[in-house]
């Protein structure tokens, strides 16, 4: 098991590095085979021939003889220069002024595409075959372009970069972007070094983490994954997913092919891409900020990070990088935030009624409400609806 050997290693490392409290850890107990190998060093260092019942291999020999007999994933696991970094999904918005330019820059790289009704409230859309679309209803509403994973694949990092910049030169905002690191080889073990992280309590800037296991019929693995944080605004704008890809794809056995993924979200997700627009490295800029989502810490019961060591594997992962933390701005509701809501989410539909039906917006509300028809009692409504309220009245 892989939580037997790093508590080994971690006890091995204590015995030379002095503590949380200042003082030396306490002497590990020797294994077997460690006490001759340790005093045939010391024979060796003193000039003294090793007696004729050792072994005749030199220590250095019988060392690495020792380190051999570990796990792979220990003397392995996930390598962070060794991982594939990229973009994996990017979802932004511009003004209806740019849905032409924003169309053909992206039949030049995808093809031709075709006309289809709209998703999420949007009147039309245009459909590329590679799964990319380009949502729009009219000039009320800003269009909204989705670019999948495949499509993030096929267009490259430097195109999908050049993309990036070029649609926040011209006023786009990001809703969502996903970051993944691709780790494969021989035992990785980061799935399961998250899990037992998480079962310690050693799990930070996240409150919800849940398990994965998909098993067949015959009891083989078909899917295996860990999910820290929530989607929504119960969420803090970043979702982090550990799993298996070569399970998820079947190109792979377990363990060979394990995926980082943070989905950032609304906000975070848009200083993220302001983040790798301004950045000289971006595939360096996209680690620090994808493995920054979360943090894992020796639990102490201490509430504050700097009073916890970092978990050790945790630390190996990201000795090479600073992670970033990015976190989603509050922002107090007033009344120019709800006009602000209604102009774009709510106006939008109104007018598109009133255009099929040809009665003005304000007969489609009183159709709708009545003379007052509210949802809630005066005492239970925000401040700031009352508020709108008086001022229409």
């Amino acid at each position: 098991m892989h939580t037997d050997y790093n508590t080994m290693i971690h006890q091995a490392d204590s015995s030379t590095r002095v503590n949380g409290t200042g003082r030396t850890g306490a002497p590990v107990p020797l294994r077997s085979g460690d006490a001759a190998l340790f005093e045939s060093m010391k024979q060796e260092a003193e000039g003294v021939s090793a007696p004729a019942s050792h072994s005749s291999a030199r220590p250095s020999d019988q060392q690495t003889e020792l380190v051999d007999q570990c796990p792979p994933s220990v003397i392995r696991g996930a390598k962070l220069h060794e991982a594939e970094i990229g973009i994996d999904w990017f979802r932004f918005r511009m003004p209806f002024n740019r849905l032409h330019q924003i169309t053909n820059r992206l039949a030049k790289y995808l093809g031709s595409y075709y006309s289809k009704p709209g998703m999420w409230g949007y009147r039309e859309r245009f459909q590329f075959a590679c799964g990319a679309f380009v949502n729009f209803t009219d000039e009320h509403r800003e269009c909204c372009i989705e670019l999948t994973g495949k499509t993030c694949q096929l267009l490259g990092h430097q195109i999908l970069m050049e993309l990036m910049t070029w649609a926040y030169s011209h006023f786009a905002r990001a809703t969502r972007i996903d970051i993944r690191l691709d780790f494969k080889g021989t035992d990785i073990g980061l799935i399961d070094n998250v899990c037992q992280s998480c079962e310690r309590r050693e799990l930070c800037r996240c409150r919800r983490w849940r398990k994965i296991e998909q098993l067949s019929s015959n009891g083989e693995y078909t899917g295996y994954s860990v999910e820290l944080g929530k989607r929504g605004k119960d969420g803090s704008g970043r979702l982090v997913r550990v799993y298996d890809k070569g399970l998820e794809t079947k190109e792979k056995p377990k363990g060979e092919w394990e995926r980082w993924e943070t989905e950032f979200s609304d906000d975070a997700a848009n200083q993220v891409c302001m983040e790798l627009i301004a950045s000289d490295n971006w595939t360096q800029s996209a680690a620090e900020l994808a493995l920054g989502a979360v943090d894992f810490r020796v639990y102490t019961g201490a509430r504050s990070l700097k009073r916890r060591s970092i978990a050790d594997w945790w630390a190996k992962l990201t000795a090479s990088i600073k992670p970033i933390l990015v976190r989603i701005k509050r922002v107090h509701t007033n009344i120019d935030r709800y006009g602000s809501w209604l102009c774009r989410s709510v106006m939008p539909t109104l007018h598109t009624i009133s255009k099929h039906t040809d009665q003005s917006v304000a007969n489609i509300i009183l159709f709708f409400t009545g003379k007052q028809n509210f949802a809630k009692a005066v005492c239970d409504a925000s401040p700031v609806v009352w508020e709108y309220i008086d001022i229409t009245e």
